[in-house]
Parts: C-alpha cells; structure tokens; sequence
C-alpha cells in the first residue's frame, strides 16, 4: 500500500490538466491545499490556461503549468513535471475533442491510450517519489462498446473486462468488416477506445507490481457537469445544449447510460489517491 497522506508529502502531477475532467481535477486538488503540476499540450494558450491560472490565484493549493505532450510521453515528455511529485493523475487522451488538432485516427487513438499511457508511467518512475497513479479509464473497458456477450440484464461490476471476461476480450474485439477482411480492435473507431482502455489498465497494474507503484483505475461512464472553460464545448456536456436546442443527437448504437458529474469524479479520484483501502490492480467504476 503506497497511498499518500495529504499536500504534506509533496506535489502531484496531472495530465490533460486542460480537459474537462483534467480541470476539475486540479481544482479539486487545489482546493484540498496540493500543489499541482498541471500538464497540458501547450501551456502558452490563454484559452486552454486562464481558469488554470484562476485556481492558482484562488488557493489554498498552488497551480504549475508544464507543457507536455501526451504523443511524446514515451520519449520521456513528462520526465520535468513528476520529478518530485508524490502522485500522478493520468487523464489525458488523444480522443480528438479539440478542434485545433482535429479527430485521430483509431490507431493513434489506441497509441494515445497505451503507448503514450506506458511512456506516462516510466516518467513516473523515474521520479523515485511518485507513490500512486491514478489513471482515467472508462466504463467502455468494463462495458465494452458492442461487443459484449453478456445479456442485456447484466450487472457489471469491476470484473468484467469490455463486455466479457478478460479471456474472451481478443476474440470479441476481432472482427469482419465489409470487404470480408479480418481487422482488429485499434483499426476501429469505436472499437479501438474500450480496447485501448482495457490494454492500458492490464499494462498499468503489470507496471505497478513491478515497480512498486499503486496504479489504480478509475472507469467512469458519461461525465457531465459545469464547464470551466470554452475548450471543452466539444466533450458529452455540450449534448445538454444540443437537446435543448430540440435536437436529438443520441449515437445510433446501443448505449449504457449512467451519467456522473465530473465533480463527483475529480473528488474520487483525489481519494483513491489518499486511500488506505485501494492499492494497485484497485478499479473502480
């Protein structure tokens, strides 16, 4: 057990510090008196820094900005903002919701989730400080995104790996397209996400028990809930506005709701950081 006891035992650090849940996350943290590295692509963006900036302003805590970037995290990107830190927050995603750098492909997509999500940790370690890593999952690694073989009354729980069990996973994310050609997981869109969710949280917690690091996943279902900056016009929160324009704008496939408040998930994640309880292969939904 490598939980931390509060803002005593030094900074942390947290990734796609800009995002929807990135920022809250900070805040959070903020407001419990830490100090954070807050990292994001380009910390030079007043749009994606000022209400960052606020919290630094507001307290208790303080606000560091790093400019780091996530497709670089392998070549050691994020080395400078953990040295030190006695946590890590891992929420950042290529997941395109940022207009100025446009929408990846699946395959740099699943990159994003676990190349970069490995390049994230091994900065991590070489801190020689960093006790715990939260790391952002989602329920699409416990839910799967379509292609689940359990019933449609089932009730997940943290034991299910998208959709199934863990050894049925490369067999239910390989697939037939239209041409009749066998193609896997991260050549599909929707599919590369849950894939890449579940490859990065077994890479994790593999990482963890070898390095002695607490890596702990949180899986939260569709996050809605104030936005502090415009940026983040793009992510599931935008919908509300959607619908109340008279639009419905619901995905054609099937969908699992269970919607959280993003508050909700930057508290939770601040105390699986601090918990006696969790410890590394912990996940959470």
């Amino acid at each position: 057990m490598t939980n931390i006891a509060g803002p005593q035992d030094g900074p942390v650090a947290v990734t796609g510090a800009s995002g929807f849940i990135g920022s809250h996350t900070v805040k959070n943290l903020v407001e419990a008196g830490y100090d954070v590295r807050a990292c994001l692509r380009d910390a030079t963006r007043d749009d994606k820094t000022a209400y960052l900036k606020a919290m630094h302003d507001a307290g208790p805590g303080t606000v560091a900005l790093h400019s780091c970037d996530l497709m670089a995290a392998s070549e050691g990107a994020y080395d400078d903002a953990f040295a030190g830190c006695s946590a890590v927050f891992h929420v950042a995603a290529d997941i395109g919701t940022d207009p100025t750098y446009g929408r990846p492909s699946p395959e740099a997509h699943y990159d994003s989730l676990v190349t970069q999500t490995a390049g994230v940790l091994e900065s991590a370690r070489k801190t020689g400080t960093v006790r715990r890593v939260i790391y952002t999952s989602s329920t699409a690694a416990v839910m799967g995104r379509g292609s689940s073989d359990r019933p449609a009354d089932y009730e997940y729980t943290e034991d299910d790996w998208a959709g199934g069990s863990y050894e049925t996973l490369d067999e239910r994310y390989t697939f037939t397209n239209a041409k009749g050609e066998v193609v896997k997981a991260w050549t599909v869109r929707r599919s590369s996400y849950a894939k890449g969710k579940v490859d990065a949280e077994r890479m994790g917690f593999e990482f963890g028990a070898k390095h002695g690091i607490d890596v702990i996943a949180h899986c939260p279902c569709h996050v809605l809930g104030p936005l502090l900056g415009r940026p983040h016009d793009t992510v599931w929160q935008h919908r509300i506005g959607v619908f109340l324009s008279g639009k419905t704008d619901f995905p054609k496939q099937g969908m699992n709701w269970n919607i959280i408040d993003v508050r909700d998930i930057a508290e939770a994640q601040r105390l699986m950081a601090e918990s006696g309880v969790a410890s590394n292969g912990s996940r959470y939904m």
